[in-house]
């Protein structure tokens, strides 16, 4: 006695390929970018100590920076009207140990920080 066994078509993967694309691009995507920025909130951190201004920023390439305070020119603040209101801001730090101004963005209350590092350095 013979048997036919139909085989399903390649075509038969175009739909879940479809959905798993789109899943990707909706769902998991987003939540690749969402995870990388927590990890830029909580691993990023500019701090002043022992008369040096710290900073450690990024993830995979991390940018380590060491400045004494008595090395930095100037300090200045860069914000428009919603970082004003929302409280944030762009710090610029002018040091003689480096050609350009180096910006740290996004900082909270950064009137503070310039405060601080003005009333610190020698």
């Amino acid at each position: 006695m013979e048997s036919y066994v139909a085989k399903k078509h390649w075509w038969f993967w175009v739909g879940p390929c479809i959905l798993s694309l789109i899943l990707i691009f909706t769902v998991i995507a987003p939540i690749i970018i969402l995870g990388f920025a927590f990890l830029r909130w909580k691993l990023d951190v500019i701090e002043v100590k022992d008369g040096c201004l710290y900073s450690r920023l990024g993830i995979i390439f991390i940018d380590k920076k060491t400045i004494p305070l008595e090395q930095i020119s100037f300090v200045t603040e860069k914000t428009d009207i919603l970082s004003q209101w929302l409280g944030f801001g762009t710090i610029q730090v002018q040091s003689s140990a480096f050609a350009k101004a180096i910006e740290y963005s996004c900082i909270e209350k950064p009137q503070n920080m310039i405060k601080y590092i003005n009333e610190h350095k020698k």
